[in-house]
């Protein structure tokens, strides 16, 4: 990662802490990232060499899109994001760092990792991690069916996270997870349950517009995953009794599938092809979650160990 002004670093050190590799260190990064706000750093952007038309309905730029590089505007966010699959270089720019919305902070390059996860067949997956010695489970499905809360639950239990809400997920030659984030989401009701977080959350002061961030860096850095191989594909559903029964490979896909590729417009033509293919390798399992979070982190793993 290579900034230039302090302020963008400032929004995105909490969640790439642990993943990025120190300007100037001998080992060869796999990705480098150059990024940049034109407010606080002054450095502008220039005028864009495309036409409003040239773009496709979900921000990428038709004529700048091709089998090595990828570009795409982000008119909610007021963001540029270019990646250069040929050398793995990517760019990201900003207009105004100060005015990053929080989900991008604790999230952020979502698009340009999902592209070069493509480029190393793997997949950017909107989804939860944690993991037991024995292994990773994958939690999936849309917003709101409690991934946040069980992933947070399970760390406060003593399983290592991965994630709250992508994760890389690799498919072969034998099914592996790993974490991206050192950040997590939670709806301010649900930290209600889980007060052993509430030193962890960076907004405090903005809970009743936003989901509280939390930095996990910090007390929980000993509880951060980096890869585990993947036991177990879980989908949550809420119903206040705790029940596991199988899944098959189609209920799992529906789950996962949607909010990746519609959540990602960086969603590749592999992304379905790999998603099917993991849910035909990897068990899964509808898990109803009951009101007990800790009952819940049990059951998870259990599911680790038993896979």
């Amino acid at each position: 990662m290579r900034a230039a002004g302090p302020e963008l670093v400032l929004r995105t050190d909490a969640a790439l802490a642990r993943r990025s590799v120190p300007h100037g260190d001998a080992t060869s990064p796999d990705l480098v990232v150059d990024m940049w706000d034109s407010a606080t750093s002054g450095v502008p952007i220039g005028e864009a060499p495309w036409r409003p038309d040239d773009l496709r309905p979900l921000g990428l730029v038709r004529p700048y899109c091709d089998d090595r590089f990828l570009t795409a505007v982000d008119v909610h966010t007021a963001s540029l994001s270019l990646f250069d699959a040929g050398v793995s270089h990517a760019r990201f720019w900003l207009e105004d760092a100060r005015r990053m919305a929080y989900w991008q902070s604790a999230s952020p390059l979502r698009l340009i990792l999902s592209w070069w996860a493509a480029s190393r067949s793997m997949q950017l997956t909107h989804a939860a991690a944690v993991a037991s010695p024995a292994g990773a489970v994958l939690l999936v499905g849309g917003a709101g069916v409690g991934k946040s809360t069980t992933s947070l639950a399970c760390l406060l239990a003593g399983m290592q996270f991965l994630g709250d809400d992508y994760c890389l997920v690799a498919p072969h030659p034998s099914p592996l997870v790993h974490g991206v984030y050192t950040t997590a989401k939670l709806r301010p009701d649900a930290l209600e349950r889980l007060p052993g977080l509430r030193r962890a959350v960076r907004n405090p002061n903005r809970l009743d517009r936003e989901k509280a961030i939390l930095d996990l860096t910090g007390a929980y850095a000993d509880r951060l995953g980096t890869s585990a191989p993947l036991r177990a594909i879980v989908v949550p559903r809420l119903t206040g009794r705790l029940h596991v029964e199988p899944a098959t490979p189609g209920t799992v896909v529906r789950a996962m599938a949607p909010s990746t590729v519609f959540g990602l417009f960086g969603a590749t033509e592999q992304t379905l092809s790999v998603l099917a293919r993991l849910a035909a390798d990897v068990p899964g399992y509808v898990l109803e979650l009951s009101d007990d979070v800790e009952d819940v982190a049990e059951a998870v793993a259990a599911l680790a160990d038993a896979a």
